[in-house]
């Protein structure tokens, strides 16, 4: 009877045992697992926020080009540049080439 126990007590002691290992097993790669996630993220926060200051310096550059193109000296220069106008009593000469 003695002996039974004893094998039941090492059966019991080796499963225990069993258990306590497969249940570090899980433990650290659950860890670990969050640590890649993590990881992860970071690296896309990163990306965002670079992200964001190259679109916040287009729309200060953008605004800048509203302010410029506001003043009239700027229209007057798209005007005569682009759209080839000219003010009342100017007169135009072009080169021949």
């Amino acid at each position: 009877m003695k002996k039974k126990a004893g094998n039941i007590r090492k059966l019991f002691v080796t499963i225990f045992l069993l258990f306590v290992v497969f249940s570090s097993v899980q433990i650290t790669m659950l860890i670990f697992a969050d640590v890649g996630e993590l990881s992860e993220m970071n690296c896309k926060i990163e990306k965002y926020e670079k992200d964001i200051k190259n679109l916040e310096s287009k729309k200060e550059e953008i605004k800048s080009n509203i302010v410029r193109i506001n003043e009239n000296t700027e229209i007057e220069k798209i005007a005569r540049d682009k759209l080839n106008l000219v003010k009342e009593g100017e007169t135009v000469y072009k080169l021949a080439k």
